[in-house]
């Protein structure tokens, strides 16, 4: 029987989403610290499959490089996805794992292991900030993008306790059981992940109906201000709309804003706009005829799926059942 090892079928998800990304949006909107990431990411799978799964040590050259790469593609995913002159010195993690690859080879999975969780720690904290410090995220993938910035938060983890396993072994083993708690490292970040997706997703839910309409003044004047800029230039219709543009306009603080949505209406942002977007949508389905399809980029959405579900979840009826009621 054919072995397949473990690492190659992260390798395959991670092409898998690679793909995804690189297919559902325009060039002008891809995040390309993601997908270098995900690139990254996979060749470092496949590298860890045929180091340990079938034998060619000789990659050990190689594999502790890429390994360093990871952490700091993951944390400008998320916190810089535009290149600016700071984001070069996440170019450091490499060029020291190549300086203790040649010369001081003892230091080298402690490092790594320590690069892993230190970058892990920023991403955990920006994790923590809330929606804020995703201003630049479009509304119809925030949601999206705050589930995998977790994700990758807990893949980090794992690798660097991972790589400090097996520094350890190295130091009282010589390195007897690597492959062991490589194979293992990767099927319990398997486990993890798929239970972090589904902690995070519970969490979400309970913090969206946990929310509640505040009295406070301010936000009540935050919120005028926001609806009637709404109302007048129509900006919910805009499929890139996102946070950053909206507090720029009201000339306000990214965080006012976001708070004065939540305080008034319960709802994250995304919601917000999106229960904007379908009301707008039923309006046209009551007083025009034109196509569902049509309908939906009208109204401000980018993909029927995500406009009928949305939908769904404000009317708790189909577009077709709505225009059938509404006639």
């Amino acid at each position: 029987m054919i072995m397949i090892p473990l690492p190659f079928f992260i390798a395959a998800a991670a092409l898998f989403v690679f793909y995804r990304e690189w297919d559902s949006n325009g060039s002008h909107k891809r995040n390309f610290w993601f997908l270098y990431f995900l690139a990254a990411l996979a060749i470092q799978e496949t590298l860890i499959g045929a180091r340990f799964g079938y034998g060619y040590e000789w990659l050990g050259r190689i594999q502790p490089v890429t390994a360093a790469m990871l952490p700091p593609l993951a944390y400008l995913s998320f916190r810089c996805p535009t290149f600016s002159p700071r984001t070069l010195l996440n170019v450091l993690p490499v060029l020291i794992s190549i300086i203790l690859l040649n010369f001081q080879l003892d230091l080298l999975d402690p490092f790594l292991a320590a690069n892993n969780l230190v970058y892990a720690t920023a991403l955990v904290s920006l994790a923590f900030s809330g929606s804020d410090a995703l201003s630049w995220v479009e509304f119809h993938r925030i949601r999206l993008v705050r589930g995998l910035l977790w994700l990758v938060c807990f893949v980090l983890i794992i690798s660097g306790l991972t790589d400090a396993i097996i520094a350890y072994d190295f130091w009282a083993t010589r390195g007897s059981n690597t492959s062991n708690i490589a194979g293992l490292g990767s099927l319990l970040g398997i486990i993890i992940t798929i239970a972090v997706i589904m902690l995070v997703k519970s969490w979400n839910s309970r913090k969206a109906r946990s929310a509640q309409a505040s009295n406070n003044t301010a936000e009540k004047t935050v919120f005028a201000q926001l609806e009637k800029l709404l109302q007048q230039e129509r900006l919910f219709v805009d499929p890139d709309i996102n946070l950053n543009r909206i507090a720029r306009r009201l000339s306000l603080p990214v965080r006012d804003v976001s708070r004065a949505i939540n305080g008034q209406t319960g709802q994250n942002v995304s919601q917000y706009i999106n229960r904007l977007r379908i009301e707008e949508a039923c309006r046209l389905l009551t007083e025009t005829d034109l196509q569902i399809t049509q309908i939906v980029f009208a109204s401000g959405f980018n993909t029927k799926s995500n406009f009928n579900r949305e939908f769904a979840r404000v009317t708790n009826k189909t577009p077709s059942e709505w225009r059938s009621g509404h006639q």
